[in-house]
């Protein structure tokens, strides 16, 4: 991710609360912008490769991180006719979740060469295509986008080690359900999955000079949220 996402997120969440005095008292429910907060679980893969010299050089590294994970959105509705809707989203979260396992040569553990996978934060801005159901009271919708994850890596070859802290960037694409449950409160419930790609992290030529990790990282991500519609 770029240093400025976080701002960009901030900014489009700002310019959602500064929208809501044109279009308060919508008589259409999923119209107009919205902002909200929320609680989920994240089940992650991060998969690496050592290389030497640009060649794999047999030792391979799978930490599987699980936790949780809060944040705030914001975002903006519109009907485009019939029961049809589109909207853009952007979210940022903070995440507690890890895991420490050994690295492998040529498919054997060793445990004095583990690494430990820590996801720090994340972000997303994405569209939305929404179909509204129950009378105007429910939407399920589909959504896709741009996402980015701040992951931290520690390398040991024990008792010393060596970490790096970057963003890896890549899509994401999901579905949620979201429904009403007062006159301007909404409550989703949403499942995502992302594909950061991959990432060389260098961390490791300060414990083995030469040597790079390739990593490629994607998860699973179940969400609960509650909304304020303007």
């Amino acid at each position: 991710m770029q240093p400025n996402l976080c701002t960009t997120i901030q900014l489009l969440i700002a310019g959602t609360l500064l929208s809501a005095p044109m279009i308060a008292g919508a008589a259409d429910r999923f119209q107009g912008p919205y902002v909200g907060a929320y609680l989920g679980y994240v089940d992650g893969q991060d998969d690496g490769k050592e290389y030497s010299s640009g060649t794999p050089n047999g030792w391979t590294q799978e930490t599987t991180p699980k936790g949780a994970v809060y944040g705030l959105l914001g975002g903006y509705h519109t009907r485009v006719g019939g029961n049809l809707v589109l909207g853009m989203e952007a979210d940022f979260e903070g995440r507690s979740a890890d895991d420490k396992s050994p690295q492998k040569d040529e498919g054997v553990p060793d445990p004095d060469y583990p690494v430990k996978t820590e996801l720090k934060e994340a972000g997303s801005i994405r569209a939305k295509l929404g179909y509204v159901l129950n009378a105007g009271q429910t939407l399920a919708y589909a959504t896709a986008g741009y996402a980015a994850a701040n992951i931290k890596r520690t390398y040991y070859s024990l008792p010393d080690s060596a970490s790096d802290t970057s963003w890896q960037h890549g899509w994401t694409v999901g579905a949620g359900v979201e429904h009403f449950v007062g006159k301007q409160l909404s409550m989703r419930a949403e499942y995502r999955y992302a594909d950061y790609g991959k990432e060389d992290v260098t961390a490791v030529r300060a414990l083995w000079a030469g040597y790079k990790e390739r990593q490629e990282y994607d998860e699973h991500t179940l969400r609960v949220g509650v909304m304020y519609h303007f």
